[in-house]
């Protein structure tokens, strides 16, 4: 059976927990909103920094015309 949702080049099927002193949990919080992505995207952009790993490529806008209400 399909999962459902939007298609991906970049599946996340892995779960990680991970404990969190406050500040650090203050510190990833302001890089979410600093950003304006979820904690999860958040904590994966600062492992890729730390690592070296360059950032995914972020696809094309879509140009579909806004709908008027």
């Amino acid at each position: 059976m399909a999962r459902p949702g939007r298609p991906t080049q970049d599946p996340k099927d892995e779960r990680v927990t991970v404990r969190l002193a406050p500040r650090d949990r203050q510190a990833l919080e302001a890089i979410a909103e600093r950003d304006g992505v979820t904690l999860a995207e958040a904590a994966r952009r600062v492992l890729r920094g730390a690592l070296g790993i360059p950032p995914l490529p972020v696809p094309p806008a879509s140009k579909k015309p806004r709908r008027k209400s």
